[in-house]
């Protein structure tokens, strides 16, 4: 494979982790059009995804990827938001909920739910589905996941929901021209890879770094945790509020680590059929256009505060629900020898 292809297929990588993580969440509007964004937002997705999706590549040696291990690598990716943006000390809101040091809030949103399913998984499993002949990471959902996301409908629904979350700290028509200013770039790109026959040619293995690359981006990633830890809010740091975290990196890494010493079944190339070009023109509209609706009919001005209720209790609940079927995936791996998907 071609440096350049290679490339070109992680930056796309890097801009959907962007897109469905910032973008959707309101965080960041125009990450391609701002230093900024430029030079810290995307690399720092960019990075977090590759690297992650490395290990588990390489560990797992192109076999299936169980939601399980996507899922407990975005709880680890989450906690940049601790030594970088500070968001998991500080808070989102001028008053937050602080507990044992933490934005009590904030973590049960972005760790357990925001950064393991927007940041990691959909931007993962949607490359692979859109530009890859592989289904690593589809063929290791869970069953009942499988059979939602097999069906049109479930797929409409997936990218309709996507436009609802969108919009719940969203404004009209800032969110709009947002979405817009990355989603263009973007189906650019993959019209212009297809032009040249460049999808479903390779497989999420095939387009992963070699080892010196790899050693080059945790350099790189470690460098940005060394500037946000010391540029951004460095007062807002304390021993004590540290030790939250750092606790967490104590339970999701064994968890990570346990995840990953499973044997499965190899998977070279899906049986299940690719999200077509004209498909992710047809979601990437409804996308825009569901999330539009919404801010119009339910303007912040007005609606800010039930929006944003409605977004934390359900964002919770769902993080609480894949943190506890992970774990049970888990647990229930000891009694099979192989088991290329989940039973659920």
């Amino acid at each position: 494979m071609k440096k350049l292809s290679k490339a070109v297929f992680l930056l796309l990588l890097s801009l959907y982790s962007v897109f469905f993580a910032e973008i959707i969440a309101g965080s960041s509007n125009y990450p391609l059009f701002d230093l900024w964004g430029l030079f810290v937002v995307i690399p720092l997705y960019g990075f977090h995804v590759i690297i992650l999706l490395t290990i588990i590549i390489r560990f797992q040696k192109g076999k299936v990827i169980p939601f399980r291990t996507m899922y407990f690598a975005g709880m680890l990716f989450a906690l940049y938001e601790a030594y970088i943006t500070k968001v998991l000390w500080i808070g989102f809101s001028d008053d937050p909920h602080i507990f044992l040091g933490i934005g009590l809030i904030e973590y049960l949103i972005l760790v357990p739910f925001w950064h393991p399913i927007f940041s990691f998984i959909i931007p993962s499993a949607l490359l692979e589905r859109t530009l890859l002949k592989s289904s690593y990471i589809f063929d290791g959902l869970p069953n009942f996941m499988k059979h939602i996301l097999n069906r049109k409908a479930g797929i409409i629904s997936l990218f309709a929901i996507i436009g609802v979350f969108a919009a719940i700290n969203g404004t009209f028509p800032i969110l709009m021209l947002s979405m817009i200013s990355m989603l263009v770039p973007m189906l650019l790109v993959i019209y212009l890879l297809k032009r040249r026959h460049l999808t479903n040619e390779y497989t999420l293995k095939d387009i992963m770094p070699r080892k010196q690359t790899f050693i080059i981006l945790c350099i790189l990633l470690l460098g940005l945790y060394v500037f946000g830890t010391l540029w951004i809010r460095f007062d807002a740091i304390t021993l004590m509020n540290q030790i939250p975290i750092w606790i967490s990196y104590l339970i999701f890494g064994p968890l990570f680590i346990l995840s990953l010493s499973k044997e499965y079944d190899k998977v070279e190339q899906t049986d299940h059929p690719p999200i077509s070009y004209q498909q992710l023109l047809w979601y990437s509209v409804l996308m825009i256009t569901s999330s539009s609706l919404i801010t119009i009919v339910l303007p912040n001005e007005r609606f800010y505060s039930m929006k944003i209720l409605f977004g934390a209790i359900v964002w919770v609940l769902l993080g609480c629900l894949f943190f506890i079927f992970s774990l049970i995936s888990l647990c229930k791996k000891a009694n099979s020898k192989y088991d290329v998907t989940e039973d659920w």
